[in-house]
């Protein structure tokens, strides 16, 4: 079944981690911010859709970094996304995070509605 991702291009969102932080992501097609509702920190990330569904992430700005080498280091990282499955509520992604030293792959879900 193919999914349909344009409804999540634009938009919204909100992501909870396991250790109870909220964030309000913003998304602009191509721009996205993600701001931490518990501290108020803001990161931005420019966003290059591959496919319907496909994108890739790239660190720009903010956040709170604990010095310029880790600030550096977020901004060669890459994060790529397929977005597996779309409903009203949510939508499931699986995310890869490369760096110089690994990947890391995870899935997870992100709310078109506030929980």
């Amino acid at each position: 079944m193919k999914v349909n991702c344009e409804s999540v291009r634009n938009g919204t969102f909100h992501v909870y981690t396991p250790n109870g932080q909220h964030y309000l992501v913003i998304r602009k097609d191509t721009a996205q911010s993600e701001v931490n509702l518990t501290t108020g920190d803001t990161s931005y990330f420019g966003i290059k859709w591959i496919s319907n569904c496909d994108f890739t992430a790239q660190y720009i700005s903010g956040g709170r970094m604990e010095s310029k080498e880790q600030e550096d280091f977020f901004k060669k990282m890459v994060a790529q996304f397929s977005i597996n499955k779309v409903t009203p509520l949510y939508y499931i992604f699986t995310g890869t995070v490369k760096t110089f030293k690994s990947n890391t792959t995870y899935t997870d879900t992100t709310w078109i509605k506030e929980k």
